[in-house]
């Protein structure tokens, strides 16, 4: 699935204003990332997001999530601890501590 075809079902989860949120972009395998930036959302918001975004693509991608660090870490908490999706393979850390990738399967 290309670029275009990715951000036109991304209207489908994100509304409105809420599109400048997302950037999609190519691993040079090929593999899709999906690049979402999640401040100023409250966890239940982002976790509505995260299982959104995830449901919407069905095929393998990578889920880097912008959550901040600085200003509070409610959401890096929760997608770090409780957070659970079946279609999560694989969890990882940058060095970033306001980001956290998910490998979606």
């Amino acid at each position: 699935m290309g670029y275009d075809q990715m951000m036109q079902k991304m209207t489908f989860v994100m509304f409105g204003d809420d599109l400048w949120r997302v950037k999609i972009s190519h691993e040079e395998d090929g593999t899709p990332i999906v690049c979402v930036d999640l401040h100023q959302m409250s966890c239940k918001e982002a976790r509505r997001a995260l299982n959104n975004i995830i449901a919407l693509y069905k095929f393998e991608f990578k889920l880097d999530v912008i959550h901040g660090y600085n200003h509070g870490t409610a959401i890096r908490d929760m997608i770090r601890g409780d957070f659970n999706n079946r279609r999560i393979k694989r969890m990882f850390f940058p060095h970033n501590q306001g980001r956290t990738v998910l490998e979606i399967y």
